[in-house]
């Protein structure tokens, strides 16, 4: 699985214009957070249920995004 995984990724074009255009996000970094990092966005779902929690939409974002960006250090992919 991970030798396919491999193989897509070095086949996906980082700067993919369509998903860059709809995700924000390169195909690469979707397939990557999606795939090689599931298991981990799994432990950690109650700490994002309770950022998500926050009332105030800016304090939200950056709890959300420090903690997605924590989530993918501990799988090994640069965010």
């Amino acid at each position: 699985m991970e030798l396919l995984l491999s193989l897509i990724l070095q086949i996906v074009d980082a700067g993919d214009g369509l998903s860059e255009a709809i995700m924000g996000k390169s195909l690469k970094a979707v397939i990557q957070e999606h795939v090689v990092c599931k298991r981990h966005f799994e432990q950690r779902e109650e700490d994002f249920r309770a950022a998500m929690r926050i009332e105030n939409p800016t304090v939200r974002a950056y709890a959300l995004d420090a903690l997605r960006r924590r989530v993918l250090e501990q799988c090994g992919v640069r965010p």
